[in-house]
């Protein structure tokens, strides 16, 4: 059902406003049609709900199946006519879009044998390809005139008109697929399972980056350049390197948004990282304002969208502006394409919800109700997967649960759990990317010493809060999406639920 409602949302978010055919007469209103109003209306939302309605069984039922996948198949049809001007859309997305949506039609046309019409489409594709850098999409069309050239035509003086094209764009293709390897080689080394791999993730990154400058140079490409810039930008944060991470940014956004055509996507990404290093040096202010730039640059409601809210609600939480997030997050949840992000995304967005809800728990969001949305027994039963977590993306989990164990009393449930997480941050967390969570959890495996009485889980965890406030926020990616609030704004939340002596 998810992949029916992702479709849904591209085609009624973006409106068929006209499909200009010729030959068949509108067909009548078909169970497909109404299948698509109901999911658009929100009347039906899952598989079990459509097949009631529909033949009043089960999602097994065959002719259930034969609907959904006949929808489907219209759905995919229909995505072809989809309105591609929307807000935010950069020069290179119409190209994109509209370069491929082409080349479909070509290659119907080329099956068919309608020669002429095929050179036609594909020479206008070319043009388009060779101005906005689209190297697949050019070097097919090449592919296809080349052929037509000389089998059809026999036309020998076009067809070697195209050989400088042809060769530059082979050329270019091997050079861009060697970055893009690089690229996701690196991002499964860096954000994968193992955190000791830093010095090779920063030696392997900036010596391909100086063996690939002159070529990238020489071609500057869109894609040459944006991997360039994040292969770099992975080594500096594997390094640690602050100023090398910042100066890598602002040169990529200081190239793209000076880059010949509109390139909105490259320029969000060097935007929200350029956030990133604000944040970690505490310039939040500074950090919310490049946010606000960011969100011209982004495509609506896409992942970069989201990004940025995401960033958004983080600067709130650590400038104390509570309510400003608990308003914005809500906003955000609500929008329709929030229910077909991917899972992870989701994730992260829920796990913003329950540092929030335990903010109103705390009373820190007075004015506030509960979130409805928010189970609160469900997500203390949900017991992360230790050996699975690494790299410590379990931590902001395990943090919120703690506290709000805290917040409630319920001492028997956190007593259960300081066995695990004591050997949990023992083995996985003593690494320099997750040093402070290391801390803060020590600190939270005192309560249970000091018998949760607050003066002596202060006193006892005192060590523990010094090297903590000793050791900033690492300039890596890690640490902004584990400390969703600052261990030290929780720790004086935690010591709050603790017992005090009575007078």
């Amino acid at each position: 059902m998810k992949e029916l409602h992702e479709l849904i949302y591209i085609i009624h978010r973006n409106r068929v406003k006209s499909i200009e055919i010729i030959g068949n007469p509108p067909p009548r209103k078909s169970k497909a049609q109404e299948f698509y109003e109901k999911l658009t209306d929100g009347s039906i939302t899952s598989d079990e709900e459509a097949a009631i309605y529909f033949y009043g069984s089960t999602p097994q039922d065959r002719r259930y199946k034969d609907l959904k996948n006949r929808l489907k198949e219209r759905l995919y049809n229909t995505s072809l006519f989809i309105d591609l001007g929307q807000k935010n859309m950069d020069d290179l997305g119409r190209a994109y879009y509209s370069g491929w949506k082409e080349m479909a039609v070509a290659k119907i046309l080329m099956g068919r044998e309608a020669s002429a019409s095929v050179v036609h489409v594909l020479r206008n594709i070319l043009r388009k390809s060779l101005r906005y850098d689209l190297t697949l999409l050019g070097l097919e069309c090449i592919r296809m005139l080349r052929v037509h050239y000389a089998t059809a035509f026999f036309d020998e003086k076009s067809f070697r008109e195209l050989e400088t094209d042809y060769q530059r764009l082979r050329t270019v293709f091997l050079l861009e697929q060697d970055m893009e390897d690089m690229y996701v080689q690196l991002t499964l080394l860096a954000y994968g399972k193992k955190l000791d791999e830093n010095d090779r993730i920063y030696h392997t990154a900036t010596t391909f980056c100086d063996q690939m400058q002159q070529v990238v140079e020489q071609y500057d490409t869109y894609r040459l350049r944006l991997y360039y810039y994040v292969i770099r930008l992975i080594g500096y944060q594997a390094n640690g390197n602050l100023a090398l991470t910042q100066a890598n940014c602002e040169e990529a956004l200081d190239y793209f948004q000076h880059f010949r055509f509109t390139v909105n996507n490259a320029v969000g990404i060097f935007m929200r990282q350029l956030f990133i290093l604000y944040w970690q040096q505490g310039q939040l202010e500074k950090a919310k304002t490049l946010l606000q730039r960011a969100e011209i640059h982004s495509s609506e409601q896409g992942i970069g969208w989201f990004a940025n809210y995401r960033y958004y609600i983080l600067s709130c939480l650590y400038t104390g502006e509570y309510d400003e997030a608990w308003v914005t997050y809500h906003a955000v949840i609500s929008r329709e394409r929030f229910a077909v992000l991917p899972e992870y995304y989701q994730e992260n967005w829920r796990i913003f919800g329950a540092y929030l809800e335990y903010l109103r728990a705390t009373s820190h969001l007075p004015l506030r109700k509960p979130n409805r949305h928010f189970r609160l027994y469900k997500f203390l039963n949900e017991v992360p997967r230790y050996s699975r977590d690494k790299q410590g993306y379990n931590i902001p989990v395990l943090i919120i649960q703690i506290l709000f164990m805290l917040q409630q009393k319920k001492y028997d449930q956190v007593i259960d759990r300081m066995e695990a997480l004591e050997k949990y941050a023992q083995r996985y967390l003593r690494q320099d990317e997750t040093i402070r969570s290391y801390y803060f959890l020590k600190m939270l495996l005192k309560i249970p010493e000091a018998d949760f009485q607050a003066a002596g889980a202060q006193r006892k965890a005192a060590g523990f809060y010094q090297k903590l406030k000793s050791v900033p926020l690492d300039v890596a990616y890690h640490s902004i999406i584990v400390e969703i609030l600052p261990y030290e704004t929780l720790w004086e939340m935690a010591l709050a639920s603790l017992e005090t002596p009575k007078k």
